[in-house]
C-alpha cells in the first residue's frame, strides 16, 4: 500500500527527472570551542533527488507520522518537546549539504514523503515553516549552519556536563539509551 501511495503522488507530480537515489553526502563544519577551532564532517544518505522545472527536491522517505511543520529554527533542536521535528532538520541539512557538495545554484526544496499518510489528498510533501512551505533551502542555510555549530560547540565543550534529555520519549529509539539507563 505504501509503495502504491508513493507512485500515485509521483504520477501527480510527473514529469520529473530522478537525479539520484541513496546519494551519500557530507560537508565539513568548522566551529569554535573555548577559542579553538574544531572541525567535524556531517552527512548522511539522501533517499532521492529529483528535478522538475528547475527546482531540485531533496526527498526523504519516512514511515510513521513525521512532523511536517515547525515554528522556528530553534525548535528543530529542542529536545524538551516530545514531537521534535527531527525529520525536518534532517531533510533541511541534507539540502544544505547537497547545495554545498554539488555547488548547485538552482532552488533546492527539502521534502518528506511520509509513506504512511500519503493517501490523503491533496498531499503536499513540502516542509512548512510557520505557515509557509519552504521553496528554497538557501533562505535557511546560514541560520541552520549556525544552529548546527551551536550544537556541536556544546557537544565538544569539555566544560559542559552531559545532560540527559528532559523528555524520555526522545530517547525511545536512541542507540545510546542503554547507557543512560532511561
Amino acid at each position: 500500500k505504501q509503495f502504491r501511495s508513493v507512485l500515485m503522488v509521483d504520477i501527480l507530480y510527473a514529469p520529473f527527472k530522478i537525479i539520484g537515489l541513496e546519494k551519500k553526502v557530507s560537508k565539513p563544519i568548522e566551529f569554535q570551542v573555548n577559542g579553538k577551532t574544531k572541525r567535524v564532517i556531517i552527512g548522511g544518505i539522501i533517499d532521492r533527488i529529483d528535478e522538475k522545472d528547475g527546482l531540485i527536491r531533496i526527498l526523504d522517505y519516512k514511515s510513521g507520522n513525521p512532523v511536517m511543520a515547525f515554528k522556528d529554527i530553534q525548535s528543530l533542536i529542542d529536545t524538551s518537546k516530545a514531537k521534535r521535528p527531527k525529520e525536518i532538520l534532517q531533510a533541511m541539512l541534507y539540502s544544505v549539504i547537497f547545495r554545498y557538495e554539488q555547488s548547485v545554484q538552482k532552488p533546492i526544496q527539502p521534502v518528506i514523503y511520509p509513506t504512511g499518510k500519503m493517501r490523503k489528498r491533496p498531499f503536499d510533501p513540502g516542509l512548512n515553516h510557520d505557515g509557509v512551505v519552504i521553496s528554497d533551502i538557501s533562505e535557511y542555510k546560514d541560520q541552520l549552519l549556525d544552529l548546527i555549530k551551536e550544537v556541536l560547540a556544546e557537544i565538544f565543550d569539555p566544560g559542559l556536563d552531559f545532560e540527559q534529555a528532559e523528555n524520555e520519549a526522545a530517547c525511545k529509539y536512541c542507540p545510546f539509551k542503554d547507557y543512560c539507563q532511561t
